[in-house]
């Protein structure tokens, strides 16, 4: 790159925020970011810095540029220029006190890592307070110095220190030796009347920076003012906010009441109880920013005080109750803040040791707590200008306050809880069921009943079989409106208390018909659908005798339903059929499959052309029959049903042979082989090789990973049959090759196919742990496997590049621990040994050894390129553990591959002092044979490498 003096880079930073052309853009942005690497950056930073005509946009680069300098390359400058670097920054700090806050705070982030890094500065408060404190006009700099330091030294960890040792005697020096000193210096800013609001707000946030950082200690806080002054902080709207968060803050940290309790009590208690009538006061004003804050600080004390609130309930009981009434105003972003706090309280009460007794008198908060969450489970009187997105999170809103609803049944009592909603039933409920209109916005309104019943749904779970109230609530179903919303949450209602059901099979009737009802209108067929699964799911014993109306509306409804729904009352059926009399099962199953069956074999004759209408109906009657098979076989064994899975075996012999290209058909296809080798794999033994061909050519014509995935299947089902193990070696071979004639023909693109990559690897770890593992070891092919997926690292998808990693690990796993020069370390009795118990001879791993000698360097160059800025962060320690394992497999070679490596790392990226540090450090892991020491250096290079180079990034 070019010299990078001043006047290029103020030309660099107008190309990129000047000019339109979007490629100049990009090239500045990238000339920008390898500038900063460059030692020239810190003259130029500086030179910027002090030129006063150089303009704001490149003072703030310049500025930003000296930060990143001192957290990544401070290790460039000797300490003279360190110091000298630090008075240069003092002084621009002072010139810019009254400038950009943007500067003052790169400014001051600066000053803080060189004081963290920096041995030699070892008056740093001390200087920064005599320098900065003593002036109005100057105050704020340290203000905001003092705020940054403890983030910066407590999170900042892209700052690479010697050791561990030294960062915690910096940080003890820096912020638990000077707290009380800082304490004091901001209670005096904070009485001198002179000082604005904000300058008083900048205090504040220094003081909540402190806080968090845990250097203050809270017996220290007993005598400050500045607990006190933030409550009255709360009083003024220009400082509510960061009155909050420091209010938080300390309530946080003095939540170990062993050693805050005195402060508690008499400072922190007597305050939440005053602001109880401040957040009245916004509640009456509907100023729902200041009660969103009030309800952070009450759940905060809440969640922090809970053992003081069961010990002297009365005495704290208004902050509860105040909780309460912030939960209670109308605004659904405040009142899940408190979810976490109510599940906390209820295990402790639920307590034998601590809360048994205090249990009765949270009673009546519990109480109140469900009729406010029975008010927030309305739905709004008109949702027309509600978006989907508006319709999602207020669902996913009832959900939650659903969880909190059977927190409330474990306390107050289930039939208790139980008699809310069903009073606001009974109340609302007309005499006689009418149609109640959409927009009804009588008293007894759609929203009134559908939230009492949605609350019946959600206390479901803590409900038992012996509940008085659940009977009187079922009572009340026929009088409920013919309303769409209503008959949606009724239906719901009733499968969530099928285990009530089936202890009081009476009300069966009842319920099927109400159940098959709701398939009449397509707004309720989802939750009817739903419902009819669990109620035969759980009651099919009482359900045998309806088999006819069962069939019946099986098929009046099964073509206008979604695939989903047609799914679901397939397996509701399923589970009925499971249950009628010994040998009666498969009788009953006919009526419900002999249509499909007979439409299947029509579709799947050869010398039909099918459209794509025709193709996703033979998936969906796949998929019918499978769940049918599936749950039917699952239940009762296979014995019933064996032959008639065997008499359709040829027919999807035939669609697969037809259509093993189609998504949609090749997806059900293999959900029914899954079947077949699932319940039925016994009976289906007798049809493998038939199963074997079937896989390899579907997958070698299609290559679609669900016939890797159910060959998975397949493989681990039949391992343990010994006259199947060469076939299933076979199957593995012949589909190793169809893949990597796969991604030979995309050019070696494997990221075009990751599920198909990902379930490549799945097979192979499921044969690696099964009985296949000695022969699978011995084949000739494996080895080729290694060379052959090197490439494949190159995925860069998460699910294919953990399933690579884990068939990488568990092959390494097995050569170190067999390979003759390594098991020879293992005494006898702590040999490795396979699942079955037995030892694996050492010459069953020669080839899986010799293909990674062959392949080391290949592979260490594709793991440290991923390193160092290719794969995902969560990736690091399985790259750098399978190097760590190859190293101690070959030593000698491994040297040679990570040094050579380590010589080929650009200067500009990584400076020639910290390459020789990890040149030293490899090399002493390997004189002392600490392979895990590799890995670990491996791991924290990558870190640092990618810190450096600005190349964090979030996982995928």
């Amino acid at each position: 790159m070019a010299s990078g003096g001043v006047q290029e880079v103020i030309a660099t930073l107008q190309a990129l925020y000047q000019n339109p052309d979007a490629s100049t853009k990009q090239d500045a942005n990238a000339w920008l970011q390898n500038f900063q690497q460059t030692v020239q950056a810190w003259t130029t930073a500086d030179a910027i810095l002090n030129a006063q005509d150089s303009g704001l946009e490149a003072q703030i680069f310049a500025a930003q540029t000296l930060r990143h300098k001192i957290t990544y390359d401070l290790s460039d400058l000797s300490t003279d220029a360190r110091l000298s670097l630090r008075d240069s920054l003092l002084n621009l700090l002072y010139q810019f006190h009254t400038g950009s806050r943007a500067i003052r705070t790169q400014l001051c982030l600066s000053l803080a890592g060189l004081a963290l890094q920096v041995t030699e500065w070892t008056n740093v408060i001390e200087q920064m307070v005599g320098l900065f404190g003593s002036s109005p006009e100057t105050v704020g700099c340290l203000l905001e110095f003092l705020t940054v330091l403890p983030e910066e030294i407590n999170s900042n960890d892209k700052i690479v220190m010697e050791s561990d040792q030294l960062y915690r005697e910096r940080s003890k020096l820096l912020l638990t030796d000077n707290a009380q000193q800082v304490l004091g210096a901001l209670t005096q800013y904070m009485q001198n009347a002179q000082l604005d609001n904000s300058v008083r707000e900048s205090i504040l946030l220094c003081f909540r920076s402190w806080l968090k950082s845990g250097d203050i200690a809270v017996q220290s806080l007993n005598d400050s003012p500045l607990v006190d002054m933030a409550f009255v902080a709360l009083t003024q709207p220009d400082l509510f906010e960061t009155a909050v968060d420091v209010v938080c803050a300390f309530i946080f940290e003095t939540r170990d009441l062993a050693y805050s309790m005195p402060l508690v009590e008499t400072k922190i208690m007597p305050q939440l109880h005053k602001t109880r009538d401040l957040m009245m006061a916004a509640r009456d004003q509907e100023d729902h920013d200041m009660l969103r804050g009030f309800c952070r600080i009450y759940t905060e004390a809440a969640e922090a005080y809970l053992p003081l609130f069961l010990e002297h309930f009365e005495a704290s009981r208004s902050i509860l109750e105040g909780l309460l009434d912030c939960i209670a105003f109308p605004d659904l972003d405040i009142v899940p803040m408190t979810f976490r706090f109510w599940d906390t309280l209820t295990e402790r009460l639920c307590d034998p040791q601590s809360g048994d007794l205090a249990r009765p008198l949270f009673v009546p908060l519990f109480y109140n707590l469900i009729d406010i969450i029975l008010a927030h489970l309305h739905y709004p009187s008109d949702q027309s200008d509600w978006t989907a997105t508006q319709q999602d999170e207020f669902s996913a809103f009832r959900h939650d306050m659903g969880d909190v609803l059977k927190d409330c049944v474990v306390i107050v009592g289930e039939d208790q809880a139980l008699n809310r909603p069903y009073q606001i039933l009974s109340k609302a409920l007309p005499a006689t069921p009418t149609a109640l209109p959409n927009n009804s916005e009588t008293a007894s309104s759609w929203q009134t009943m559908e939230a009492a019943l949605f609350s019946l749904r959600a206390m479901g779970a803590e409900v038992s079989t012996q509940s008085q109230v659940l009977p009187k609530i079922l009572d009340l179903f026929v009088r409920l409106p013919e309303h769409p919303k209503i008959r949606y949450a009724a239906t719901l209602v009733l499968g969530r208390y099928t285990f009530w059901t089936t202890a009081h099979p009476a009300s069966v009737p009842f319920q099927l018909t109400f159940i098959c009802d709701g398939f009449k209108d397509p707004d309720v067929t989802p939750a009817s659908a739903m419902a009819l699964r669990f109620l035969c799911q759980d009651c099919g014993q009482w359900l045998t005798r309806y088999l006819d109306q069962l069939h019946q509306v099986y098929f009046s409804v099964l073509g206008a339903l979604p695939n989903r729904d047609s799914e679901e009352i397939s397996e509701a059926i399923a589970h009925v059929i499971a249950a009628v009399d010994e040998g009666q099962a498969l009788v009953a199953l006919q009526p419900f499959c002999a249509n499909f069956l007979e439409r299947l074999a029509e579709l799947a004759n050869p010398g039909t052309a099918l459209g794509d209408a025709e193709q996703q109906e033979i998936a969906v009657i796949l998929e019918r029959v499978s769940t049918f098979l599936s749950v039917v076989g699952g239940e009762r064994g296979p014995n019933e049903f064996g032959q008639l899975l065997l008499q359709i075996w040829p027919v999807v012999q035939t669609v697969a042979g037809v259509h093993y290209n189609h998504s949609a058909v090749s997806e059900s296809l293999c959900r029914f082989v899954r079947c077949c080798v699932g319940p039925f794999g016994e009976t289906f033994e007798s049809h493998f090789n038939e199963l074997v061909q079937l896989l390899e050519g579907c997958f070698q014509r299609s290559g679609l990973s669900c016939y890797l995935w159910v060959a998975k299947k397949a493989l681990v089902r039949y391992a343990a049959r010994g006259p199947l193990r060469p076939a299933l070696i076979g199957m593995l071979e012949r589909l190793t090759g169809s893949l990597f004639e796969i991604i030979k023909a995309k050019n070696g693109q494997c990221g075009q196919i990751p599920d198909v990559v990902e379930d490549y690897y799945c097979l192979l770890i499921a044969g690696l742990a099964s009985d296949l593992l000695e022969p699978l070891l011995r084949t000739t092919w494996l080895g080729s496997v290694v060379a052959y997926s090197v490439p494949n690292f190159a995925v860069n998808e998460r699910h294919a590049l953990h399933a690579l990693f884990g068939f990488y690990f568990q092959l390494l796993t097995l050569a170190t621990d067999f390979y003759p020069p390594h098991a020879q370390h293992h005494q006898q009795a702590h040999r490795p040994r396979l699942p079955n118990g037995d030892t694996l001879p050492s010459e069953a791993v020669t080839v899986l050894v010799q293909a990674f000698r062959d392949n080391g360097s290949s592979l260490t160059t594709m793991w440290m390129r991923g390193l160092m800025s290719e794969f995902q962060p969560g990736f690091l320690s399985d790259a750098a553990n399978c190097q760590g394992l190859l190293t101690q497999l070959f030593p000698t070679e491994s040297r040679q591959w990570l040094l050579g490596w380590v010589g080929t790392i650009a200067d500009q990226t990584y400076s020639a002092a910290s390459k020789q540090k990890l040149a030293q450090d490899l090399e002493a892991a390997f004189q002392e044979r600490q392979w895990r020491m590799v890995a670990r250096t491996l791991r924290d290079f990558a870190v640092i490498y990618r810190r450096r180079n600005r190349l964090d990034f979030a996982d995928a």
